[in-house]
């Protein structure tokens, strides 16, 4: 039974669920993994928790294969983990969308209802907003479709959460639609270390230091989410 003796107890309860289902999955569980909650979504942050398989695809350059096998495993935690959220939390989560540094071994799972926004949440402070936008415009130039819309929160002191709205392409909405998942990820990977970049542009301009960049798409309601975590 789930004690209900607060928040944080429920959350610590979830973070060590969380833990022992993917060790279970895995074979593997993780150094640490800490789950928050903020207006409806649930973050998890997971440290150091690459399989000796995972490493030999990595080493050969098989990055795409070890998000593919990462995923499929990812698919079967979260259909025992999403009822363990609502036993405990009472909270209906119905997607999850995740990101991995490979090299840091680090990692985020965001866990939420696609049907529900993200309004709720802190508006990102102004000045950082504006100064974030135009850095965001820069780097879309140069690389993949400018979004119709981006939203910026702040989920907690820590996290800060750009919200990306119709990103893909014609070619890209095919790809996805024909199931070619793979070919997609391939470009998401290369796409996403241009919003590294953003950790030093960030520092230069304000009194903090971004340490950890993720870039998530979630193609099939055409969004990405790109995660901004403080040091």
């Amino acid at each position: 039974m789930i004690r209900q003796n607060g928040r944080q107890e429920q959350l610590t309860f979830l973070s060590s669920q969380m833990s022992k289902l993917i060790k279970q999955k895995y074979g593997k569980g993780p150094d640490s993994c800490v789950i928050t909650m903020e207006k409806g979504m649930m973050l998890a942050h997971v440290r150091h928790f690459k399989t000796p398989a995972e490493e030999v695809l990595i080493q050969r350059n098989e990055v795409t294969l070890a998000y593919k096998y990462r995923s499929v495993i990812l698919e079967a935690i979260f259909e025992q983990f999403k009822h363990e959220i609502k036993k405990a939390v009472n909270l209906d989560i119905n997607s999850f969308v995740h990101e991995w540094d490979y090299e840091t071994n680090t990692g985020i799972i965001l866990f939420y209802n696609n049907q529900l926004p993200l309004i709720k949440l802190n508006v990102m402070e102004n000045g950082m907003k504006e100064y974030v936008m135009v850095k965001m415009k820069e780097i879309y130039t140069n690389i993949c479709k400018a979004p119709s819309e981006m939203k910026f929160y702040k989920y907690n002191e820590n996290v800060y959460i750009i919200e990306c709205k119709n990103v893909m392409l014609p070619i890209e909405r095919h790809l996805y639609n024909k199931g070619h998942c793979d070919l997609l990820r391939s470009y998401s990977i290369e796409a996403s270390k241009n919003f590294d970049s953003l950790k030093g542009k960030l520092h230069e301009e304000f009194p903090i230091f971004i340490n950890e960049v993720y870039t998530i798409w979630d193609y099939s309601i055409n969004k990405k989410y790109i995660f901004l975590l403080k040091e």
